[in-house]
């Protein structure tokens, strides 16, 4: 943690011993997730239960919820991946409650979660974060990296070629030449999950998750090679399917 994220944390170890303060607990997906799915589904944010719960199935899984008097405010997922310095924390999902922005309840969660994935050896940390949230993330101490843009497709015509099942060697195969190292638990976890496809062909493979109100996800594009990219991506376009 950087010298500022170290005297924020410390900051809120005090702050928390003030009445009404927010209370930081570890997430508990069967009793949270209907607060959760409720404040996704209020912020137009397409994710599911399946979502966390390939987050909670990841080395280092690192998920707190807050409140305030008693009341849902928001929650934070993160998890470690490994990297070529040692684990890398991903910093997945964090989400405030429309009530309670402007009140303090970031920072604690925030704060709560980096400190967790410290204390668990992170050496490094990585996070998407939106143009509005741009500044803030600078501030705390990460620099830019790669951009992108979220898309969505109206339902249409499906995929225009020939893909097939792909075996769980495979996928591990392909992820691992698109991250640069393994991610087992990551793609145990898919390929194990009846709810996810997993196809491809002489072009790479792709991994294609459930979204809300019967969207798909192109969660993984791993082509063969750079040039097999767009033929992959025409080959397989399911009706509805939301893409980043």
């Amino acid at each position: 943690m950087n010298l500022l994220t170290t005297f924020l944390t410390l900051a809120e170890r005090a702050r928390a011993l003030v009445p009404g303060a927010v209370d930081v607990q570890p997430l508990d997906l069967d009793r949270d997730w209907p607060d959760i799915e409720s404040l996704l589904r209020r912020e137009e944010w397409p994710f599911v239960r399946a979502d966390l719960e390939l987050g909670d199935a990841q080395p280092g899984q690192t998920s707190f919820v807050a409140r305030r008097d008693g009341r849902f405010a928001g929650f934070f997922t993160a998890h470690l991946f490994p990297g070529q310095d040692g684990p890398v924390g991903y910093l997945d999902m964090m989400v405030i409650h429309p009530d309670h922005r402007g009140q303090t309840v970031a920072r604690p969660l925030y704060l709560r979660t980096l400190q967790a994935l410290h204390l668990q050896g992170a050496v490094g940390l990585v996070v998407h974060t939106t143009n509005d949230s741009a500044r803030l993330i600078r501030l705390l101490g990460f620099q830019p990296g790669q951009g992108f843009t979220l898309r969505i497709r109206e339902p249409g015509p499906g995929g225009q070629g020939e893909l097939g099942p792909v075996d769980r060697e495979r996928l591990a195969r392909a992820d691992a030449a698109s991250f640069g190292h393994g991610r087992p638990a990551w793609t145990g976890w898919i390929a194990e999950d009846p709810r996810v496809e997993v196809v491809g062909s002489e072009l790479g493979v792709v991994v294609l998750r459930p979204r809300v109100d019967g969207a798909w996800s192109f969660d993984g594009f791993h082509p063969a090679c750079p040039e097999a990219l767009e033929p992959l991506v025409a080959a397989w376009w399911p009706t509805g399917a939301t893409t980043a």
